[in-house]
């Protein structure tokens, strides 16, 4: 409790100094204007999960990011952030019991469209994530990947690219190829592997969307004296509702359910628990300066 508490009050602090990282636009969407100030706190919250004969697993997630633009010249936006994560894993009944584990990164993301009408996306991302108990070459990962986009027409881009990242548990490389659809000012349609969304803006203030993705984490740890690997991975089918509640103060809820669930922990050549899960809802409150 002590740790989620100091880590919501530093992540709230931060929010008013910070900058939120925009990420890879679709083609339709505008860049973000550097000179603003934005940065976010979200906490997020699975409910109690079966898994194994008898095991069950709680999840809770804090995470805490800021970054700032680093280059602004037509054709390139660069910009460098800073992501800090805190996951604490209740686990019943399963060799680990409580633990909690965290994540250290940084990252540079950069948009190029200097040969319009074609627009590159990159990432490059390196951190620690372990339980920062005894830090080695295991705890590090190195992630990334490129995008390209094009206009079709005004209001529809078709992209491609590829990944390496954890959001399918290990970390891997994975096709990312899509369609976007600008049907109306206030709607987006992206039909993308993997992680379809559609989108609703109907004023500045109000914005909902309904979205389907995978989601995985890794992270080593020490336990007895021993280093173990642990490994989670789902899908999620969910949505949420933002509202610009005073200024650049926004909020964002978010909730939905999570299937195809499995939990893997291991140590050297031993698995203490490679199983399947339960399905179960998650919840989450998003805090956000922009």
């Amino acid at each position: 409790m002590k740790n989620y508490l100091l880590g919501f009050l530093v992540g709230f602090w931060l929010c008013g100094y910070g900058a939120l990282a925009q990420g890879v636009r679709d083609n339709t969407q505008k860049a973000a204007d550097p000179d603003i100030p934005s940065a976010s706190i979200s906490h997020l919250h699975d409910t109690p999960a079966d898994v194994g004969p008898k095991g069950r697993i709680t999840m809770h997630e804090v995470r805490v990011r800021r970054a700032a633009p680093l280059v602004w010249d037509d054709p390139v936006l660069l910009t460098g952030a800073a992501d800090l994560g805190w996951t604490r894993l209740k686990m019943e009944d399963i060799e680990l019991g409580t633990v909690n584990l965290y994540s250290i990164a940084g990252s540079l993301d950069m948009i190029f469209e200097g040969l319009y009408p074609w627009r590159f996306d990159g990432t490059l991302k390196a951190g620690l994530f372990s339980d920062l108990k005894e830090i080695d070459g295991d705890d590090t990962r190195i992630r990334g990947g490129v995008r390209a986009a094009y206009p079709l027409r005004p209001d529809v881009s078709v992209s491609a690219g590829a990944m390496y990242n954890e959001v399918f548990g290990d970390d891997q490389w994975y096709p990312v190829v899509g369609v976007t659809w600008v049907p109306a000012p206030e709607w987006e349609i992206r039909v993308r592997y993997p992680d379809p969304k559609v989108t609703y803006m109907p004023n500045n203030r109000w914005l909902a969307y309904l979205e389907a993705a995978p989601s995985g984490e890794n992270w080593t740890l020490s336990y007895e004296d021993q280093e173990y690997g642990v490994r989670m991975e789902s899908m999620r089918y969910g949505g949420g509702v933002e509202c610009t509640v005073s200024g650049k103060l926004k909020v964002r809820v978010l909730g939905g359910l999570n299937t195809d669930r499995r939990f893997h922990v291991w140590k050297s050549s031993q698995t203490p628990l490679d199983s399947d899960a339960k399905d179960s809802m998650y919840v989450g409150l998003a805090l956000i300066w922009r």
